[in-house]
Order: C-alpha cells, then structure tokens, then sequence
C-alpha cells in the first residue's frame, strides 16, 4: 500500500497535477559551470542515475544508457 504521502505528492505535485509548476529551463546553471563548482571545491562531479518511478525504472534521460554515457563523459562527468 503507497502511504498517504505519496499520494499527495503524486496527485498533487507530479505533472498535470493541481499544485505542479512546469520547471524553467533558463533557471538552472550551466552544466559546465555546475561541473567547474565541485572540481574548485575539491569535489568529483557524478550523476546519480536516479531510477526514480515507482517502479524503480530510469528516467526519460537515462533510459537509452549508451547514450546518456556519452553525453555524461562529454560533459566530464567521471565513470568508475
């Protein structure tokens, strides 16, 4: 059984949903720049492969994993 919240979330937030706000593309960085952030931080950008549908399948953008490979070392985002 899906808890309640889950409900709410999925009724109201998810796309077509009462309280759900398209998302701007203009609002977000840069890949390049985002990438720049962690390497002068120290850190090592990485993409978490999110699989995050009910049923644990993965996103419109990690579905065709050979290509998302690519774009992600075109980008320098590291593999292990």
């Amino acid at each position: 059984m899906q808890p309640l919240r889950m409900k709410i979330r999925g009724n109201l937030l998810k796309a077509g949903g009462a309280a759900f706000i398209p998302e701007n593309p203009e609002a977000f960085l840069d890949m390049g720049m985002v990438c720049q952030i962690i390497l002068n931080a120290g850190g090592i950008p990485t993409y978490p492969f999110l699989a995050d549908d009910s049923k644990g399948n993965f996103t419109e953008f990690e579905a065709p994993k050979d290509v998302v490979i690519e774009i992600l070392k075109k980008r320098n985002i590291l593999f292990g």
